[in-house]
């Protein structure tokens, strides 16, 4: 934990000492209960992370355990779509039928 505590160092430049003092700032956040970053304002925010987190629990018990973009962040699911060999057709038939399950829901 060397980055947290200050050190000092003397440097001799142009024959005079120059003492140096460096630190580290400590970065903090808090827990975000939001299923990603476009779902930050949902009011049933709370009950969709539980519901969405119980149903992985359950399938993982089972043996069927998969990986679910709603408990994921945005750049999560940007990665993952960057790992699998879909065409550009699959990708925007899969984006047209996902906004209009995502426009029936509301």
């Amino acid at each position: 934990m060397s980055y947290l505590t200050r050190s000092s160092a003397s440097l001799r430049t142009a024959g005079r000492a120059v003492c140096v003092r460096s630190s580290a700032a400590i970065h903090t956040s808090s827990a975000r209960l939001a299923l990603s970053e476009d779902h930050a304002h949902n009011e049933n925010r709370a009950a969709d992370i539980e519901r969405h987190k119980s149903d992985s629990v359950e399938k993982a018990k089972t043996g069927r355990g998969e990986w679910k973009p709603e408990l994921a962040s945005q750049s999560e699911q940007a990665t993952r779509g960057d790992k699998h060999n879909m065409t550009m057709e699959q990708m925007q038939k899969m984006t047209k039928e996902k906004a209009e399950q995502d426009g029936k829901q509301k």
